[in-house]
C-alpha cells in the first residue's frame, strides 16, 4: 500500500523513531520489548528516542547478551553518538555474525578464532563504491564490539562468561591510519544552490497537492451533480472517485485492477496508469527529498533524524520579530 503520510518509508531503513514525550520518568537507556520488536530507548533533550534493534534477534543465543551490552555501552557515550554506536554494531559484529554462519552461536564460543576472523572480515570488508574500508571506519566497528563485551563482562548474569570472551579479543591496533582525510565542507554557494533548487521543488510539491485537492472537490461535485461513479473524460471526477475508493492510501496495481477492473482499464488507456493521477493525491517518497534537505538545514540535523521527526515535533515561533521554524 502506499500511504498518505509524511516520510513512511525511510529508510536505509530506517532505524530509528522519534517522537515529542512530555512523561519523562524513563531517562534511562533500556530496551524495549513490543511484541516481537525489540528496541534500545533514551532521551535525546525533550525527544523520545527509540532504536528498533529487532533485527538482532536472528542470534539466537546471543541476541539478549548483545542487547544488554549495546544498553550498558551507550549509556556512557553522548546522545548524538548512541545511534552512530549501535549503526557501526550493525554494519560490524551484527554483519560479521549473520552474515558467515554465527547465528547459532553461543557467547562463550566467541573465541580467538573468531574475533581473528572478525578483525580479517573487516580489514577485507569493501563500501558500497567497491573501496575498502578505511582504517578509522574500522577501528570504530571493531572498538563498538569491544566496548559491548566489556560492558557485558560487568552484567549479574553474563558476566563470568563475558570476561573470558573479552580477554580473547585480540589487542591489535587499528586506529586511525593514514588513509583518514577530513570530511569536506560545503561552500556557501554550493549550498545556496541546493536549497533553492530543494525550495523550488517544494514549491511545485505545493503547487500540485493544492491543485489535486481542487480537482478532487470540483470531481466530487460534478459526480454528484450528474448522478455518475466517475467519467474518464474528466481529470477531476477520476480523481475524485480514485480518493473515493482508496481514502488515505492507494493500493497496489494488482490488487486495484482486480478490485475495479473496469475503472482500471479506463484509467490505463486514458492516463497510461494511475501513477500521474494518484501524484495529485499523494506524496511518493521523491517528492519528499526537497522537505528532507530544507528541514537538514533549518534544524541543522543529519537526514536520518529528520526522516524520524513527527509532524508535532515541529512548530513556529518568533525569533526577532520573524516567524521561524523549530523542534519542540
Amino acid at each position: 500500500m502506499r500511504k498518505n503520510i509524511f516520510l513512511q518509508e525511510n529508510s536505509s531503513g530506517n532505524l530509528s523513531h522519534i517522537k515529542s514525550h512530555t512523561n519523562k520518568i524513563h531517562r534511562a537507556v533500556s530496551l524495549l520489548h513490543d511484541d516481537d520488536r525489540l528496541f534500545v530507548t533514551y532521551y535525546r533533550g525533550d525527544l523520545f528516542v527509540s532504536v528498533d534493534i529487532s533485527y538482532i534477534r536472528s542470534l539466537k543465543y546471543l541476541w539478549k547478551p548483545i542487547s544488554i551490552g549495546i544498553v550498558d555501552s551507550i549509556r556512557s557515550i553522548g546522545n548524538s553518538a548512541k545511534q552512530s554506536f549501535i549503526l557501526s554494531f550493525k554494519s560490524g559484529l551484527y554483519g560479521y555474525l549473520s552474515g558467515n554462519g554465527f547465528e547459532n552461536y553461543r557467547l562463550d564460543e566467541l573465541d580467538a578464532t573468531f574475533w581473528n576472523g572478525y578483525l580479517k572480515w573487516l580489514l577485507y570488508l569493501e563500501n558500497k563504491d567497491g573501496n575498502k574500508l578505511k582504517s578509522s571506519t574500522i577501528a570504530q566497528r571493531y572498538s563498538v564490539a569491544k566496548k559491548i563485551l566489556f560492558c557485558l563482562s560487568r552484567n549479574d548474569e553474563y558476566g563470568s562468561v563475558a570476561k573470558v570472551v573479552f580477554s580473547r579479543i585480540p589487542l591489535t591496533n587499528v586506529a586511525r591510519g593514514k588513509d583518514s582525510e577530513p570530511r569536506e565542507k560545503l561552500s556557501s554557494s554550493d549550498a545556496s544552490n541546493i536549497l533553492e533548487a530543494a525550495a523550488n521543488e517544494f514549491i511545485e510539491l505545493k503547487r500540485r497537492i493544492i491543485q489535486g485537492v481542487d480537482y478532487i472537490n470540483k470531481g466530487a461535485k460534478y459526480n454528484k451533480a450528474l448522478n455518475i461513479e466517475y467519467d474518464l473524460n474528466r481529470i477531476e471526477s477520476v480523481l475524485s472517485h480514485i480518493n473515493l475508493l482508496y481514502p488515505g492510501v492507494v493500493e497496489k496495481r494488482d490488487i486495484f485492477s482486480k478490485s475495479h477492473p473496469e475503472f482500471y482499464r479506463g484509467i490505463k488507456k486514458k492516463y497510461g496508469g494511475t501513477t500521474a493521477l494518484i501524484d495529485y493525491i499523494y506524496l511518493s517518497p521523491r517528492d519528499c527529498i526537497g522537505a528532507v534537505i530544507l528541514l537538514s538545514f533549518a534544524f541543522a540535523m543529519n537526514t536520518e533524524t529528520v526522516l524520524t521527526l513527527d509532524f508535532s515535533d515541529i512548530h513556529e515561533m518568533a525569533l526577532l520579530h520573524k516567524s521561524l521554524l523549530s523542534k519542540r
